[in-house]
């Protein structure tokens, strides 16, 4: 008490002194009012209560055993030999130095509540004294007390407490935290929603790609089994047409094979009515116009079948010709259908490009 009020009466004759140099702006605050009304102290304090309560009971509990153990000594001394004493005194001893020492690992100077509340409670405790830095700045205040300090303050005016201010200067900075946590949120998840954006993009082409190869390879399996078909037919129909041609080369065959035979009856023909004139001179000339009739008779055959093999063969010619005509007209108009259907395919992949 002493302390204040010599701490006091310094800061006023202080004051004094400067209050005849010039005039002197004081404020001040209410540090408990304050951290009361932080929402982060009084989360902070929360959970240093909740350590606090956690410790303490720990302590109770040693504490508990401890006179327990006391009790137990005193009621039994008397029954006890001096060596049973001096055990129980012991444990008695080595429960309370356990005592001490958790004590002041949770309670000492630099226990586990100096650390924590060091952690938990100095950001706030920094807010606030970064808030009162800048407003004793700004509105020019030459000092600022702490009204719940120990500092004796015997009368104050309110209009000079700066509790209220260094408030809202901490809510706006809390506030303007805040909008800059949501400011970067928001951009995350604008830059996220690109993303995903350009990943549809990215999916639809390849789908498209996909759709376009499966097409063409579509559109080449029709056109593979389309040749396929065509060779096929083609190469029937060389069957057939070579088959024509071996029937015309046998026809031709047993048309030469038999040509001969039919020229030398001919000939045998005609060197038989000459023998029978050379040595029948006297024959009647009836007989004579009868063998030239029947020479007549044996050429005219020979000719007729000449006549019908050339005929055959010409009509093979002509049927092979027209085959080769209508073969090359199907060639022709499988050759336009092909590059129509081509066309088609050409048109039709660049609508899908261009989409």
């Amino acid at each position: 008490m002493i302390q204040k009020n010599f701490i006091f009466i310094i800061l006023v004759f202080l004051s004094v002194i400067g209050f005849a140099q010039k005039p002197q702006k004081i404020g001040y605050l209410d540090m408990e009012y304050i951290l009361e009304n932080v929402p982060e102290y009084t989360q902070a304090q929360a959970k240093l209560d909740a350590k606090i309560n956690t410790w303490n009971g720990k302590l109770d509990k040693i504490k508990a055993d401890i006179e327990t153990l006391e009790t137990n000594l005193n009621n039994e001394k008397a029954l006890l030999t001096d060596d049973l004493i001096k055990d129980r005194e012991e444990d008695i001893q080595i429960k309370k130095e356990e005592f001490k020492a958790l004590q002041e690992t949770y309670f000492g100077p630099s226990g586990e509540l100096f650390l924590l509340r060091k952690q938990i409670v100095k950001p706030v405790q920094d807010q606030v004294y970064n808030a009162v830095q800048e407003i004793a700045k700004n509105k020019k205040y030459d000092m600022i007390l702490d009204k719940s300090s120990d500092l004796l303050m015997l009368y104050t005016n309110k209009k000079f407490d700066v509790s209220d201010l260094i408030l809202n200067k901490i809510v706006k900075g809390r506030k303007l935290q805040e909008n800059k946590e949501k400011k970067k949120q928001r951009i995350a998840s604008n830059l996220s929603k690109q993303e995903q954006m350009k990943l549809k993009i990215q999916e639809r082409k390849e789908k498209q790609l996909a759709l376009r190869e499966k097409i063409k390879k579509a559109q080449q399996e029709r056109i593979r089994i389309k040749d396929s078909i065509r060779k096929a037919r083609t190469a029937e129909r060389l069957k057939k047409v070579n088959a024509a041609k071996n029937r015309v080369n046998k026809t031709n065959k047993s048309v030469d094979s038999k040509l001969p035979k039919t020229i030398s009856e001919k000939q045998s023909v005609d060197e038989e009515p000459k023998q029978n004139i050379n040595t029948k001179l006297e024959n009647s000339v009836t007989d004579s116009s009868k063998v030239n009739k029947d020479s007549k008779k044996v050429k005219s055959a020979a000719q007729i079948k000449l006549e019908q093999r050339k005929k055959k063969r010409q009509e093979l010619l002509d049927r092979l010709a027209s085959q080769k005509r209508r073969k090359d007209s199907l060639k022709k108009a499988a050759a336009e259908k092909r590059a129509k259907k081509m066309k088609e395919i050409e048109e039709r992949k660049k609508k899908l490009e261009n989409k």
